[in-house]
């Protein structure tokens, strides 16, 4: 048989059914997108992650630390040649406009940055007036980001106050890299130089700036080069526990696992939509075959096998599925030319790849991959048909194939699992997606085979007589009622199982926030503000207004070992390396606020000595109990 001789015979096969098979690519369609379009998403953002890595790193390698980066930092390094180091300061503080006399009335977080050498290394902070970051900044100028000048009130040319000293804005910034996810919404940035960080009161005792140098490498080093210079400074550099120290391959490391993390998740919900789709494709694929029985047997008659005859049909079903998956895939592809315009912070459009090729294809092999595995075990009943059903319609059919039924059920779910890994990348989560899936169907099955049983046996003389054929029609061979309750008891699961996360997690919120826990929280309240920012509470109607100390401090040593010893011995990535290296919040009250309680110990049991309380699970991180130091 000649490829041109099967098309026109698909086509000839298709009259009188075209409706059904219009429907058939619909279903596909819709799952195909929503698969298409979440891998599309999650491949855009790691591919603009990747491709613009240097820029949102602005180096090639970066140290950075809460505490002053080591001396030695430069002699480790000094073997590169060509090498070029910047370094900043970083903290967060309030950006406020002067009034008349000089005292703040407007303010608004802002991050600070402070510049001592070239910045950004790669990319460019575009600024009005142009390249106004490419000088040094003098005592008493200042650089901003561009929407902190309305929020404070301040034209360009203006004075905005920063640590209670003023600085002139000469210079605006309209787009620096480097801003992508939560951190662009974390408060616009404010650029200042070394001797004009001198002027403010930001340095005092208890700052908390993060310290970093960032260097470029001349040339295009290699990741294994750089891997190489970052391996030697972690090992070389005293302290490495407290400094972070990455390349910009390792450019937001979180994002892409929180991006892999909704596609394990998001991903296997869409596959769910596309295996519906399958399960429509598979109860149209049935009706279709039951009015083709005569083709069949004529096709029997003419000499070809029934694997002919099934390869015949499921190629047919395999170009309805391609057209029906690239259909699905054009529109899922649309996903990722969108996001970025709804949510333009959290997905900036020189940061996303939104045209991923290998999402389309992934989109269009799994559509047409479950479409045939769905359409197996229905066209396994053209083993049944009789040649003889050309000369007589009442012809028995003929016994069926056990072994090819029970093969086209294995090939099923062995794809199944195949799919739900590719969408997963996990294995454990793939056979758990399987196995639920499998269970369920088995449910909705018996669940369907015990309607049929239920209406047959109810009395039929006193219903109306659409309600009768209705009932009647449930039990009927050839039916398709087990298809129909599988096929909407796994949609109905979908929309309501959605709902059920959404509800519980609603739930578990509401049941988490105590009865008299506060609607508003102030952070960052100096005590010399504390009179007067109650007085403007309860003057508004505030009810319960309570204020609680907070500090921040480091570790030093936990029983007598020091906690650079300590973090040296933890584990790259173990929680008690974390809790060691990070910053503390301290406070102090009289008594316990009513939801905590003691669980071992007492409370300030020794007035003559200085005494702290721990949470739980913070003093097993520390490995000290009662009468620790």
């Amino acid at each position: 048989m000649t490829a041109g001789f099967v098309l026109r015979s698909m086509l000839r096969e298709s009259r009188g059914a075209r409706g059904r098979l219009f429907f058939l690519t619909a279903c596909l369609a819709v799952g195909v997108a929503a698969v298409t379009g979440v891998a599309g998403l999650v491949d855009g953002v790691e591919a603009g992650v990747r491709a613009k890595s240097r820029e949102i790193l602005g180096a090639d390698l970066s140290v950075d630390s809460r505490r002053p980066l080591p001396r030695e930092l430069d002699g480790l390094l000094a073997d590169v040649p060509g090498l070029e180091r910047t370094d900043l300061r970083e903290m967060a503080t309030m950006a406020a406009a002067p009034g008349p006399d000089g005292k703040p009335v407007r303010s608004r977080l802002a991050q600070l940055r402070v510049l001592a050498g070239r910045y950004p290394f790669y990319g460019e902070v575009e600024t009005d007036p142009p390249r106004a970051l490419e000088r040094p900044l003098g005592p008493g100028e200042t650089v901003v980001a561009a929407d902190l000048l309305p929020q404070l009130g301040v034209a360009a040319g203006g004075t905005v106050l920063l640590g209670g000293a003023e600085f002139r804005v000469v210079g605006v910034v309209v787009r620096e890299p480097g801003r992508i996810g939560l951190q662009a919404m974390l408060g616009p940035r404010v650029y200042l130089g070394g001797e004009g960080l001198e002027r403010t009161r930001l340095l005092g005792f208890g700052n908390r700036i993060r310290h970093a140098a960032l260097f470029r490498v001349p040339g295009d080093a290699s990741r294994e080069e750089l891997e190489g210079l970052k391996e030697r400074l972690e090992k070389g550099l005293p302290g490495a526990a407290f400094l972070d120290v990455e390349t910009h391959h390792d450019a937001e490391p979180n994002l892409a696992r929180q991006m892999r993390r909704l596609e394990s998740t998001v991903g296997l919900t869409a596959l769910l939509s596309l295996v519906l789709g399958g399960i429509g494709v598979a109860q149209i694929v049935r009706a279709w075959l039951e009015g083709k029985a005569a083709s069949v047997a004529v096709l029997r008659c003419l000499g070809m096998r029934p694997r002919d005859v099934l390869l015949f049909f499921l190629g047919h079903v395999a170009l309805l599925a391609l057209a029906g998956s690239l259909a699905g895939a054009a529109a899922g592809s649309l996903v990722p030319l969108l996001v970025p315009a709804i949510a333009p912070d959290l997905f900036p459009a020189d940061l996303f790849v939104a045209f991923r090729p290998l999402a389309l294809l992934r989109g269009v092999g799994l559509g047409v991959g479950v479409a045939l595995l769905f359409s197996l075990p229905p066209l396994t009943a053209l083993w049944r048909v009789p040649p003889a059903r050309v000369l007589r319609n009442e012809a028995e059919p003929l016994p069926p194939n056990r072994a090819l039924r029970w093969g086209a059920g294995t090939a099923l779910l062995g794809g199944l699992f195949l799919a739900a890994w590719a969408q997963s990348g996990e294995a454990l989560h793939a056979a758990a997606f399987t196995g639920g899936f499998l269970l369920l169907a088995a449910l909705l099955a018996l669940g369907a085979r015990g309607i049929m049983a239920l209406s047959s046996l109810l009395p039929r003389e006193r219903m109306h007589p659409f309600l009768r054929h209705g009932v009647s029609a449930l039990a009927r061979p050839g039916a398709g009622t087990t298809g129909a309750v599988v096929a909407l008891g796994l949609g109905v699961m979908v929309v309501t199982g959605m709902g059920l996360v959404e509800g519980e997690l609603l739930d578990g919120l509401r049941a988490s926030i105590p009865p008299d826990a506060p609607s508003v929280f102030l952070v960052d309240v100096q005590p010399g503000d504390w009179e007067g920012v109650r007085g403007v509470l309860e003057g508004a109607g505030a009810k319960g207004v309570d204020h609680v100390p907070v500090v921040m401090a480091r570790l030093s040593s936990v029983d007598g070992r020091a906690v650079e010893d300590l973090a040296r011995e933890a584990a790259e990535g173990d929680r008690a390396r974390w809790v060691l290296t990070r910053e503390q919040r301290i406070t102090w009250r009289e008594t316990l606020p009513p939801d905590n309680r003691i669980v071992a110990g007492a409370l300030w049991s020794d007035p003559a000595r200085p005494e702290v309380s721990l949470e739980e699970r913070f003093a097993g991180d520390l490995g000290v109990g009662v009468g620790g130091t």
